[in-house]
């Protein structure tokens, strides 16, 4: 069997945390003057929203990984029954119980 599939990019993060990190700190340092509840809020909302992309970040590029593991498997199956091996669904199983 042929894989012509292009191989799995690694996901890369469109933002960058650590100058919202920054950005963040510096409005602090700063002693930025906010007018009105509502963008106070905002800004003490950053460092919860920066947590929760890491987090889902973090999440996603496991779920790529497991992915990639797992169809790596399916392709060891179908290149064993091919070749005729005695336990072709061997690969899957294994891959399978890892997770």
């Amino acid at each position: 069997m042929k894989d012509d599939s292009p191989p799995a990019r690694p996901l890369r993060l469109q933002v960058n945390l650590s100058v919202v990190r920054g950005h963040y700190a510096d409005a602090r340092r700063q002693g930025l003057r906010v007018r009105g509840y509502t963008a106070y809020a905002a800004i003490r909302d950053i460092p919860a929203l920066v947590a929760e992309i890491e987090r889902l970040w973090s999440l996603t590029c496991d779920l790529q990984h497991r992915y990639a593991d797992l169809r790596a498997a399916a392709v060891s199956c179908i290149v064993a029954a091919e070749a005729g091996e005695h336990d072709p669904l061997f690969y899957l199983r294994d891959e399978l119980h890892a997770h």
